[in-house]
């Protein structure tokens, strides 16, 4: 069996657990909870980081931090994972979705105009399997209509964007007005379950801090100042990001040379088409992604029966927001073709820390005989 992803733990993982329990601190109130916030904002480009207990909660934590509540509209994409319209719907907004583009799958910038009026309060830019969202585009009708921007960079830990107007590369969540970033067991660093909330600024900073942590007041002991949650990241969980975090320029080298191995092996089979890199994006290869071709008489679903029958871990693309029944009465109805296509066609390959050149070939290998 070939896993979709099996995180590498290679570093200073046991040593800080151990502290965390020779310790004792074992709660968020530990001492590599503020480490890691720190030196994972530094590692992204920004000031402050805060930790938190998952990626969704981060999204909220972000949408509460710069202000989104009952009555605004958060404009996202429908191809994306459910937990970006959950966190809006959570702090009081409406998620509007948008259609993704055909080349890289991320939001289509060029519909995002189209979707705003009096209420639109914010455009999550979510950069999926790695590549960035076109954020020049984000940028225009940020200034032009005094919108926020939140960036999803779950997917797209290392990635990097080339801003014309800046003349620079941006790191990933270094870009918006705040950030959030999930550290789930599959992510590029990993602690299990977790998140954190990315910004410059230290006025939402310290409103991230007061939603995670139930709105305290900070001078008076259990009073509350709004209606927050318990999102709080603990001391072991810090502890095993910061030593993934001391790894981290090793692990994107390693998710490079999964990408190029990949692309090399696959390059001549003429059923599947692939994520279509622009030159303003640096992908940190998240996870390897296919799409086959939709004039062929199989869908994903099938493929997925085959590479299962060979043992070869894969996971299907979403399915999108605008597909979901739950999210019926939080969203307009809207059409995305290009989500719907992604969704029936595409899968995504074993892309995780332990993967080499040698389990590259095999799974290659494997599909070059499904219409051999």
């Amino acid at each position: 069996m070939i896993p979709v992803n099996e995180p590498l733990f290679c570093g200073n993982e046991s040593v800080y657990l151990k502290e965390c329990i020779d310790s004792g601190w074992v709660s968020s109130e530990g001492p590599f909870v503020n480490k890691f916030e720190n030196q994972y904002a530094e590692f992204i480009g920004v000031d402050y980081g805060v930790a938190v207990s998952s990626g969704t909660a981060a999204l909220e934590c972000a949408l509460y931090a710069i202000g989104v509540g009952k009555g605004d509209e958060v404009i996202i994409p429908s191809f994306t994972i459910i937990s970006c319209a959950i966190a809006c719907i959570r702090v009081g907004a409406k998620p509007v979705l948008v259609d993704s583009n055909s080349d890289n799958w991320n939001i289509d910038v060029d519909q995002i105009e189209t979707k705003i009026n009096k209420k639109t309060k914010a455009i999550m830019a979510v950069h999926i399997y790695g590549h960035s969202v076109y954020m020049d585009k984000l940028i225009e009708l940020k200034e032009k209509y005094g919108l926020l921007i939140i960036e999803d960079i779950a997917e797209s830990q290392g990635s990097e964007y080339f801003s014309k107007k800046e003349d620079k590369w941006w790191r990933c969540g270094s870009i918006g007005d705040v950030a959030a970033v999930s550290f789930y067991a599959n992510k590029t660093v990993t602690t299990g379950e977790g998140g954190m909330v990315l910004s410059g600024s230290s006025d939402y900073t310290e409103r991230a801090k007061s939603y995670r942590n139930l709105c305290f007041d900070t001078k008076q002991r259990f009073l509350h100042n709004d209606i927050g949650n318990n999102y709080r990241m603990t001391n072991l969980q810090a502890a095993l990001g910061l030593a993934q975090l001391e790894q981290v320029d090793n692990f994107l080298k390693i998710k490079q040379e999964i990408g190029k191995a990949y692309k090399k092996e696959l390059a001549n089979i003429n059923w599947l088409r692939f994520m279509h890199s622009k030159e303003w994006s640096k992908s940190a290869y998240w996870m390897y992604c296919i799409l086959i071709n939709k004039e062929e008489s199989f869908n994903a679903q099938d493929l997925s029966k085959y590479l299962a029958e060979h043992k070869i871990g894969h996971r299907p693309f979403f399915k999108g927001l605008h597909q979901q029944d739950c999210l019926r009465e939080h969203v307009d109805t809207v059409k995305c073709p290009n989500a719907d296509e992604a969704f029936e066609f595409g899968l995504y390959l074993p892309s995780g820390m332990t993967m080499d050149e040698s389990k590259v070939k095999i799974v290659c290998n494997i599909l070059r005989e499904y219409k051999s």
